[in-house]
């Protein structure tokens, strides 16, 4: 999943603009919002591939600010105070959430100032199929040698990690 920052002027159609180059690539949205302040607009959005939903606004004229991969957990729904006890431990970790939404699972979506010390603050919180998709994330930008992903780096391939 990957959040897409978009920023807009504050009037009619500017949404309606991204849904219409989203629904024509055939891009579903996964979650996010807008929030507004004085004349501007500033849009999280969750995607399943980011560069497709990138090219799919830029092909629209529609500038993508950022790109990146959010932290995302899942509170235990019907216990209060879950989004305080993840803020909570988010900040005894020192880390600074910068966007907070939810997707359209249920599961919280956070960008914070620093990835990796969320992603271990906040690993109560983490669903075993996100903690797959970290073990797998992590193997994939740094394999172990003679994997077949560093094979196939080796032999140009794939690209580097960035």
């Amino acid at each position: 999943m990957f959040d897409l920052e978009f920023h807009f002027e504050n009037q009619p159609g500017e949404l309606a603009r991204l849904g219409k180059a989203m629904g024509e690539a055939d891009i579903s949205f996964e979650g996010g919002g807008v929030f507004s302040f004085g004349g501007r607009a500033v849009a999280h959005f969750l995607f399943r591939d980011g560069e497709a939903a990138r090219l799919a606004a830029h092909a629209a004229g529609i500038t993508v600010h950022a790109v990146k991969r959010p932290l995302i957990r899942k509170l235990k729904q019907g216990t209060p105070g879950q989004l305080g006890a993840i803020s909570h431990a988010l900040t005894e970790a020192g880390v600074n959430i910068l966007v907070q939404y939810s997707d359209h699972h249920n599961r919280l979506v956070l960008l914070c100032d620093q990835d990796e010390t969320a992603r271990n603050a906040t690993l109560d919180w983490a669903t075993e199929d996100w903690r797959l998709v970290e073990v797998i994330s992590a193997v994939w930008q740094n394999p172990w040698p003679g994997s077949v992903r560093s094979a196939a780096r080796s032999e140009n391939r794939l690209p580097a990690p960035a």
